[in-house]
């Protein structure tokens, strides 16, 4: 889209991207960016053994994946090596009461992330990595954009340090875009980018003109309700966008949940009045985890990207971890469809026949998906968060304001308790 709106005078391309065509394509070449990380080889490399501390014991399992989460949280940082800084594990995220355990803990793991990350960035290794390894290279290299005369920096409130970093220490000029309260990316290490730049010049865009100016009263009662703050967002006084707080029917209109969970549910249930429904989402990555997760369970070998579990038990241990999620989200989905009489070809046929719908009458995405688009319908699922909800952040607040500015026509928030409860 940004290629169709500069031409060929502008270089259009993702943060990624830029590392990716520099460093990332050659580690690609040689085999080394799974899909799914092998957790378990980061044990059989560092030979990895269960320990206690004091009580706690940490399997081999945590320490992979703590190893893992370190490296990443390294690489989003500006520092040149691996510290204490970057330790993480969910163990201890929420437990003050057990730093002491926790530092002794952390030094063992920085110790043991200080050696796999010099195997992970050995262009020599076939030790696979993640796309954050390479983009770590990248900047550590100190990458000269001096070629162009002008850096756009697009939704850069969700920029990490070490982007951050490489863009501010170029020498042309900058000129970077972002909305603070569309930051719905800091769990990938995103932070206040636009208020670290050291700005010469702001240009306040508070009129909107996608929506009419009951949608932008409402954008300021959700970011006070949620985040206590108050914000000037105007709409477009000739565009007269309805707010339903009733259930509505809509020749066509987009769905926007919180998780994918709650877009796969809908995705299920609208797919069997509406065959003309669009999901946007990664559908061809879910259909291989289902073929996978299928054979593990039917104790055969799985093909894809989950062949690096031997077991089905190996693969419910891994969902049990952080970055398991989205395949414990699946195999929930799996097992709710068959109780509802859906046999899994006919799930796969839903994946796939959604992907490729064309001209839509239903779409369902998340909020994060959706961010940049726009659409003239829009229903609010019942997922999203208030605060004083069971693990309710700041993010949640940004996720719904995100999802409330998608609209251009009609907003139905009849279902959204997140809105309505905060109307009453």
């Amino acid at each position: 889209e940004a290629k169709k709106s500069f031409g060929d005078y502008a270089n259009c391309v993702t943060n990624y991207g830029l590392a990716f065509r520099s460093v990332g394509k050659q580690y690609l070449d040689k085999g080394r960016l799974p899909e799914i990380f092998p957790i378990e080889q980061i044990s059989e490399f560092l030979k990895l053994k269960t320990f206690s501390i004091d009580g706690f014991q940490f399997t081999k399992n945590n320490q992979a994946h703590d190893i893992l989460k370190t490296i990443i949280k390294y690489c989003y940082s500006t520092d040149e090596e691996i510290n204490l800084n970057h330790f993480y594990s969910d163990i201890f995220k929420d437990n003050s009461e057990y730093q002491s355990i926790a530092s002794r803990y952390g030094n063992k793991i920085v110790k043991y992330s200080r050696q796999l990350k010099e195997h992970m960035f050995s262009i020599k290794s076939n030790f696979p990595i993640t796309h954050d390894i390479y983009v770590k290279i990248w900047a550590l290299s100190k990458p000269d954009l001096s070629n162009y005369d002008l850096i756009i920096g697009d939704e850069f409130q969700d920029v990490n340090p070490v982007f951050y970093q490489v863009i501010k220490d170029q020498p042309c000029q900058k000129l970077i875009v972002g909305d603070q309260y569309q930051s719905i990316f800091e769990w990938r290490g995103a932070v206040d980018a636009m208020g670290m730049m050291g700005i010469d010049k702001k240009l306040y865009l508070s009129k909107s003109f996608r929506f009419g100016n009951n949608v932008a009263d409402l954008s300021k009662l959700i970011i006070k309700d949620q985040l206590g703050e108050n914000i000037c967002i105007k709409g477009f006084e000739n565009i007269n966008t309805v707010i339903d707080y009733s259930p509505t029917v809509y020749n066509n209109f987009t769905v926007l949940c919180r998780t994918n969970a709650v877009c796969l549910r809908y995705l299920i249930e609208v797919y069997k009045v509406n065959k003309k429904v669009k999901f946007i989402g990664e559908t061809t990555k879910m259909i291989r985890y289902i073929y996978d997760i299928m054979a593990l369970r039917s104790k055969r070998q799985a093909k894809g990207s989950l062949s690096i579990f031997k077991t089905y038990r190996d693969l419910v241990e891994y969902t049990k971890t952080p970055m398991g999620g989205e395949i414990k989200t699946l195999i929930s989905i799996i097992d709710n469809a068959r109780k509802n009489g859906i046999d899994i070809k006919h799930l796969i046929d839903i994946f796939r026949n959604s992907s490729g719908t064309r001209k839509p009458d239903i779409i369902i995405t998340t909020s994060h998906s959706s961010k940049g688009l726009e659409f003239n319908n829009v229903m609010l699922a019942n997922d999203f968060k208030r605060p004083g909800d069971d693990n309710w952040e700041k993010q949640d607040g940004h996720l719904l304001y995100t999802a409330c500015t998608r609209v251009k026509q009609n907003l139905d928030v009849s279902r959204c308790s997140a809105i309505t409860s905060i109307l009453k």
